[in-house]
């Protein structure tokens, strides 16, 4: 489950605007799908059986999970299918000697119509088909086989749906026919699991069946829990009692606090699209109830009163997919926190008729998939042992007539309570009215070491100013900081909340997509039409999407001809592509909208590097290669099937000594443009969960060290802390971090040991002679004596450490070394340190270099960051290495509350695509140095400098300027003078 501390309130107190999420995975039944223009012909023409194998590799289950892994099976009847026509199935794992079965409905949205439909196949086309789908799986929470994880049905058998329907679960549409794109059958498929179930003879007459299901799966629980009873007594076994367990659900179907932008249609009008396009079913006695309106069946608390089957509600008070339904965002005035009290108090009064319920007031969506599902507590009471007590009343209950909803003397009868003797109560609804107040919402916790977390110092992590709060609370610094997390609770939920709500409103702004890449001078110089294109990796993952997907970009918008498809192939090993389509090996294809944009395929790029590149191998890499390109080329081609142009991904481990090799040799390092990373060693490491919430806002790149340097990077920014004693699991003598004293940080959280990030460092100018990397140890966060000015040793620890690993690979901090082109450089060194502390810089100056600026805006939007970076780079020619941080700030809010919906890998989605285009145009193309961006795979950074650099040499040589253009390092003891300044050329 998501790990989220007490202060989502101080979140919410500190509040800003919601942006509208732009990849939505696990979402509502409520709002409308947002609607696209439909692709163009071929939509469903991708071959994506013929990447199966790849995709099963990137989600399957580890060898040691494999017998307890859950099985792939597609249904028996091969006319009820996926959207796409691909067939439908379920995964299943057997428990010898169980009677009691688990089927869960997955959750993911839905689309409404045609529009909305091609939207969702384009962006969440996992959650339609089921190509991608790997032969095993391995689901947490409820489906777990493991005691400690699953107390409740940890032994029962566990199947899981896959929802690849996109209608609730409740349609009937046949196979696509040639007028139609899709089908949905999702009420169709549960009927089927069903059938294959007894027809195996997994189920028995003494069968217990419990029908879970979150989210959309939720509501989908509802609607067919009735009709899965009456086709096991249709099927001959009338024994078996079904039930259902709703997760996250119940929805509600108030008006929203603000119009959402962009969205036409309310969510009735979606949902009668819907029922149409979907031939939906839903339980006749709903239906007759709402007879005008039926699509009202969609939402819990009408559609309840009407099921016969027992059924167990779990519903956070404060659901974030609710809270985004209703537009309400973060409380920044009284209207909109009394909404959300609001939303509290409605979800308890939908509730007053429903006989087991579970409600924590936690802000969160969706639990029963979530490994540590258990500890969620409502009071003194466990979910399970909830589940436990309603299962031990309805096993007590004599079977009675469901018409007695209401006994004598007017007491309600709980649905299921009878005339049990049993004690235990089955409604537990937290009664307090603000978010969070339930103390058991999830802890903290380094999702990288295991250890507890102060949730303070992880606010200070993400850029939360603590000073703001402390002054707005009327407190010292010193108070705040070590204040108990619920003594900070009951402050902020006191008198003082509406100061805080006040102290420091950061708007969010949705960014609109970007411009698509413009040609760089150099590639208009040798193609007069400009034409551009590349080959990204997405940094986009979620539940059920393949990682590591390429991205197609292009801009032909300069150009006569106009690419009208893109495919995906393989080439030969010389990686000479074909001439005409006809050759090609198509592992995908699809149509372009336009003469520019992104696009991305549904091939998951291999880990293994080309050429031999792979960090155990560097030592061989093939030494002399041209170009180092993956097994695949993209092509565009035009309407008439011929080939335009063919693009490979590429790493280019070798790039500095190409440049110099080729002529551009008369370039220092600040004249240079450097690819760099930002938090370069917040990467995952072997086991991470690389999707928990903590993480998200964690790690900033998917690359490695070692792999970041072989894809081109040659700017790492680290932060290091220094932890003189063992924690966590670290304290462990068997555990590969034992001992481990420095580390590389995410500010104040601990990621890797630094150690391996300085060897990986050494592995790659062991293999790739030439190069040059900037080692920036930009900040010291913890154990430097940074917090109570102490004088420490860790700085000499840290510098002995330097030595060891890198040793002889160090540049000395001399004025030769300033002045050198990389060429001279290489023959001193391959490494600059850089380093934050001043003083002891000073002190080691002989190897130390003075700290490279960072030009960070703390920006929110992509507009924000583009005008402040754009600002930076106009601004002046800087003599010296500076760095400009082109990464988005999450808020507050982003990190805490709208977790599900918002993350680095979002933003940097957002960023990459338009900084790689303003690298290869204007003053950034002939003045921005070091470039930093989070997942530097999703740009194509690396290539716009190497095309840079090129224009950059040959533009130095061509006018003759060497004395102007040249370039002195400033270690911190030197003047900048006006003549040093560059007069810029126009461009």
């Amino acid at each position: 489950m998501a790990v989220l501390p007490l202060l989502q309130l101080l979140l919410l107190a500190l509040g800003t605007v919601v942006a509208a999420p732009e990849l939505r995975e696990e979402n509502a039944v409520l709002p409308p799908a947002p609607t696209a223009p439909p692709p163009g012909p071929g939509l469903r023409a991708a071959p994506l059986a013929d990447v199966q194998a790849m995709m099963m590799e990137a989600v399957s289950c580890s060898p040691q999970d494999e017998e307890r892994a859950l099985r792939r099976q597609f249904l028996t009847n091969a006319s009820v299918t996926c959207n796409d026509g691909s067939p439908a199935g379920f995964y299943v794992r057997r428990s010898a000697g169980s009677r009691r079965w688990v089927v869960l409905l997955e959750g993911g949205w839905y689309c409404h119509d045609t529009r909305s439909c091609h939207h969702r196949w384009q962006r969440l086309r996992h959650l339609m088909t089921s190509r991608l789908w790997p032969e095993q799986r391995n689901v947490g929470g409820i489906l777990s086989p493991v005691p400690e994880e699953n107390p409740y049905s940890w032994n029962a058998n566990h199947v899981l749906v896959p929802y690849c329907s996109s209608d609730s679960w409740s349609g009937s549409s046949p196979a696509p026919t040639p007028g139609e794109t899709f089908s949905f059958m999702g009420a169709l498929i549960v009927q089927e699991v069903v059938r294959d179930l007894a027809a195996n003879g997994w189920l028995s007459n003494d069968s217990h069946v419990l029908l879970a299901g979150t989210s959309a799966g939720g509501t989908g629980v509802m609607l067919n829990v009735d009709a899965v009873q009456e086709l096991v007594r249709a099927l001959g076994l009338p024994r078996v009692s079904v039930r259902g367990l709703v997760d996250s659900g119940w929805f509600l179907d108030r008006p929203p606090f603000s119009p959402v932008p962009g969205r036409a249609l309310t969510a009735a009008g979606a949902l009668r699209q819907g029922m149409a396009l979907w031939r939906a079913r839903v339980p006749a006695p709903c239906a007759a109830r709402h007879r005008t309106d039926p699509w009202r069946c969609y939402f819990g608390y009408r559609l309840y009163p009407t099921v016969k089957a027992p059924l167990f509600l779990f519903q956070w008070l404060f659901d974030e997919a609710q809270m985004t339904a209703d537009n309400v965002g973060a409380p920044v005035s009284k209207q909109q926190w009394d909404f959300i009290h609001e939303m509290g108090d409605s979800f308890r009064t939908t509730f007053s008729n429903v006989s087991a319920v579970f409600a924590p007031a936690c802000i969160a969506h969706t639990v029963l998939t979530k490994r540590d599902w258990a500890a969620v507590r409502v009071g003194r009471v466990s979910l399970p042992s909830a589940l436990r007590c309603w299962d031990n009343r309805l096993s007590a209950d004599s079977p009675m007539d469901h018409s007695e909803r209401k006994r004598g003397g007017g007491r309600k009868h709980k649905k299921g309570e009878g005339g049990s003797r049993v004690t235990c109560p089955t409604r537990h609804v937290e009664m307090c009215s603000w978010p969070q107040c339930n103390h058991s919402c999830p802890k903290l916790h380094n999702p990288f070491t295991g250890e507890e977390m102060n949730f303070i110092a992880v606010l200070k992590s993400f850029g939360l100013d603590m000073l703001s709060v402390a002054n707005a609370l009327g407190i010292d610094i010193h108070t705040l900081n070590n204040m108990d997390p619920e003594e900070l609770l009951q402050l902020l939920t006191a008198s003082l909340l509406q100061q805080v709500m006040a102290a420091s409103p950061r708007e969010r702004q949705e960014a609109p997509r970007p411009e698509p890449p413009a040609a760089s001078e150099e590639s208009a110089e040798a193609d007069p039409c400009r034409a551009l294109l590349y080959v990204s990796v997405s940094p986009l993952r979620g539940r059920g999407r393949p990682e590591r997907l390429a991205e197609v970009n292009w801009d032909f918008r300069d150009c006569d001809v106009r690419p009208a498809r893109a495919v995906l192939f393989d080439h030969d090993a010389l990686n000479v592509p074909p001439k005409t389509a006809d050759k090609l090996a198509i592992r995908w294809s699809d149509s372009l909208a336009g003469a520019a944009g992104r696009l991305v395929t549904n091939y998951s790029v291999p880990r293994q590097l080309p050429g031999g590149w792979d960090r155990d191998s560097a030592a061989s890499a093939t030494p002399e290669e041209p170009e180092y390109c993956f097994d695949f080329r993209v092509a565009l081609l035009d309407e008439q099937g011929a080939l335009i142009s063919s693009e490979c991904l590429r790493i280019r481990p070798r790039w500095m000594r190409q440049l110099f090799e080729s002529g551009g040799d008369n370039l220092a390092l600040p004249e240079l443009m450097l690819p760099g990373t930002h938090n370069s060693g917040s990467f995952p490491r072997e086991g991470d969960d690389k999707d928990s919430h903590l993480v998200r806002y964690l790690l900033t790149q998917d690359l490695n060290t070692y792999e970041q340097l072989v894809w081109g990077v040659r700017y790492l920014d680290l932060r290091v802390g220094h932890y003189p004693q063992d924690m966590g699991d670290q304290q462990n003598e068997s555990h590969p971090d034992h001992g481990e004293r420095f580390w590389v940080n995410h500010d104040l959280v601990r990621v890797q040991p630094l150690r391996r990030v300085l060897h990986d460092v050494r592995i790659f100018l062991d293999a790739a002679v030439g190069e040059v990397v900037i080692l920036d140890f930009h900040r010291f966060p913890v154990g430097f004596g940074a917090e109570d000015m102490e004088d420490t040793e860790a700085h000499g620890e840290l510098l002995a450490l330097i030595r060891e690993v890198l040793g002889e690979r160090l540049i000395p901090n001399e004025r030769a070394s300033a002045l050198a082109s990389i060429k001279d450089l290489h023959k001193r060194g391959s490494v600059l340190v850089a380093y934050g502390d001043r003083g002891w810089q000073q002190r080691e100056r002989a190897v130390l270099w003075a700290a490279v600026p960072q030009l960070w805006g703390n920006q929110q939007s992509l507009e924000g960051l583009v005008e402040y970076l754009d600002r930076q780079v106009r601004a002046m020619y800087r003599v010296e290495l500076h760095a400009l941080m082109a990464e988005l700030t999450p808020t507050v809010f982003d990190i805490l509350l709208n977790l599900e919906r918002s993350s680095l890998r979002l933003m940097a989605d957002q960023v990459n695509w338009n900084i790689t285009a303003h690298a290869r145009a204007g003053y950034w193309f002939k003045f921005a140095n070091i470039v930093a961006v989070d997942f530097v795979e999703g740009s194509d950074l690396v290539g716009a400098a190497v095309e840079a650099n090129r224009w950059r040499s040959e533009h130095k040589r061509r006018h003759n300027e060497a004395s102007r253009f040249s370039v002195r390092y400033c270690d911190g003891s030197c003047e900048q003078t006006q003549s040093e300044f560059i007069k810029r050329p126009r461009r």
